[in-house]
């Protein structure tokens, strides 16, 4: 009986010490990865806490280790890679919304990911397109879900649609570009019979590269007087030169966010060499 108590306090000291030290590890590893985010960042709290955890997996996962890659080829595959996997991961578990019908198809051969609410529940006959960022190299319409599914749902107007453009360094310019410029044809030619889109009221929105495409689709469309005008562009956080590095937005992403999982300057530049 001695023996069996003497075992069962030797186990739990064992399993306690092994606690406290998996505790120490986990304090450690924190401490050393904690980086204060700056202070326009995130606005709520839960988004604070979110991106407090987010950011120093994609340090670890993608950022760090795409920095000991000795060509921008390798930097390129090894954050495309990540992203994309990770992307699975946190993203939308179930392909189902109680608000909106959704699916994935090809329009004029350019994947598409396509959100309209169920049965027609909106008093808007508008339609707006998204085009993701990611360089030129980066991302789809898979890593995106999350924000697209959103904004559709906030925004309830009768069409949603994300664009899967064929990116660089496969495809080059103007491949992707044109793209995008396919998908808006084919809305204003068949948005008001499949969905009852009026193609007067049509928005392009895009972030970051996505924003330099938006902003090339409106004036390539202005310069040659196509028809219907397009609404309205929204650009966020657009990519709209890269001529000067010094201009507010560079600065501030090199004083604020510098050794962060975000796209900064060095990033930037090396894989929009891929565009050309």
């Amino acid at each position: 009986m001695a023996g069996d108590k003497q075992k069962k306090k030797g186990s739990h000291l064992i399993a306690g010490g092994t606690i406290v030290r998996v505790g120490v590890l986990v304090l450690l590893m924190a401490a050393v990865l904690y980086r204060p985010l700056p202070e326009k960042m995130t606005h709520s709290t839960i988004d604070k806490v979110a991106m407090h955890i987010i950011e120093p997996v994609l340090r670890l996962s993608y950022y760090y280790p795409s920095r000991l890659c000795p060509t921008a080829y390798c930097m390129m595959y090894w954050t495309r890679g990540t992203l994309n996997t990770l992307s699975r991961l946190i993203g939308p578990m179930f392909d189902w919304d109680p608000n909106l019908l959704m699916e994935t198809t090809h329009w004029d051969g350019v994947k598409v990911r396509v959100y309209h609410p169920r049965n027609n529940a909106t008093e808007s006959d508008g339609a707006i397109i998204f085009i993701h960022g990611g360089g030129f190299v980066l991302g789809n319409t898979e890593m995106y879900e999350s924000v697209t599914r959103t904004m559709a749902k906030m925004m309830s107007t009768r069409l949603f649609v994300s664009i899967d453009y064929r990116l660089a360094p496969e495809t080059v310019f103007p491949g992707g570009l044109e793209d995008c410029e396919k998908v808006l044809e084919y809305v204003i030619d068949n948005g008001p019979s499949m969905y009852g889109v009026d193609p007067r009221k049509i928005v392009v929105m895009g972030d970051s590269a996505g924003g330099n495409l938006v902003a090339a689709i409106t004036q390539r469309r202005r310069a040659r007087k196509a028809e219907p005008k397009i609404l309205g562009q929204v650009l966020l956080y657009p990519l709209l030169q890269m001529s000067d590095l010094q201009t507010y937005s560079y600065r501030y992403f090199r004083r604020e966010m510098d050794g962060l999982a975000v796209v900064g300057e060095r990033t930037a530049s090396a894989t929009a060499l891929f565009r050309v």
